[in-house]
């Protein structure tokens, strides 16, 4: 697996009727379940590009969390985030960076915890694959 792989997390439904505060503690508990990983670098949340004008300090988007981790603790932060998702359609973006400093994205849509150790394994292979193709 790649050095360090930047893993993005997103289980944000459009038309979510959780309420905004609920949204928040939600995205938090998630955060701090992350951050409590040894395997995990950093768990960072995503400033809102569209805060609007004016306002005071950074607005956080809910349900999007970035990571970097290690490429041997990508499949236990994968895992982790199921677990705390269970049965929330989640999107898997990973950034792989090879030793040119090309870096490339794969990203898997709506994983479910029935098919997550495939989607997993695809996703390391993808970037193994990226990363070998980079260093020749």
């Amino acid at each position: 697996m790649a050095e360090s792989v930047r893993l993005t997390i997103d289980w944000r439904e459009d038309d979510s009727p959780i309420p905004d505060a609920q949204q928040e503690a939600f995205t938090q508990a998630v955060y701090r379940s992350l951050r409590s990983i040894d395997g995990i670098r950093s768990v960072e949340r995503i400033a809102d590009p569209e805060a609007p004008a004016g306002a005071m300090g950074k607005h956080w988007l809910w349900s999007v969390l970035t990571a970097e981790i290690p490429g041997d603790g990508f499949r236990l932060a994968c895992e982790e985030a199921l677990d705390q998702l269970a049965g929330k359609p989640i999107k898997f973006k990973v950034e792989v960076e090879g030793k040119s400093g090309k870096a490339q994205t794969i990203e898997a849509e709506n994983v479910r915890p029935d098919n997550v150790i495939h989607i997993i394994d695809k996703l390391v292979e993808a970037a193994q694959k990226l990363q070998a193709e980079d260093s020749e």
